[in-house]
């Protein structure tokens, strides 16, 4: 309930409310490109949150299917190409960041990157059409 969410330290708020906002873009995501809203920046900032900053990794593999899924998604639809660029882009640059307490942001990215490839295979793509990577 709302109550029992309130009475909750606040770390575990934010936790709570990091995981249902990554939850719910993940299902927006899994729903296909007809149900993705208008912008999306917010669904966006909802994966890259959780890609940074969950400490689960079984909760941080489902954001990263949701990030290649997100991505080829895009990749299907013209009109999202510019997002979907700058999607790529900033998985791209997260996985090379080094320095204190982004390695384990880092290797969440390089997972991201890894689901991509895999699926590639799977949509009958190749790597070449994924220019920031490439």
């Amino acid at each position: 309930s709302f109550q029992q969410l309130r009475e909750l330290p606040k770390a575990t708020v934010n936790q709570t409310s990091m995981r249902l906002s990554a939850s719910i873009a993940g299902a927006l995501t899994s729903c296909g490109c007809n149900h993705l809203p208008t912008k999306l920046s917010p669904l966006i900032r909802s994966l890259f949150t959780s890609l940074k900053n969950e400490q689960s990794y079984q909760r941080k593999q489902v954001t990263c299917r949701y990030i290649a899924d997100l991505v080829l998604i895009l990749t299907g639809n013209d009109s999202y190409s510019k997002a979907r660029t700058k999607l790529i882009e900033n998985v791209c640059n997260l996985a090379c960041e080094e320095g204190t307490g982004v390695a384990q942001s880092s290797q969440g990215a390089t997972l991201a990157i890894e689901f991509l490839i895999k699926n590639i295979d799977r949509m009958k793509m190749k790597l070449q059409d994924f220019i920031p990577i490439w």
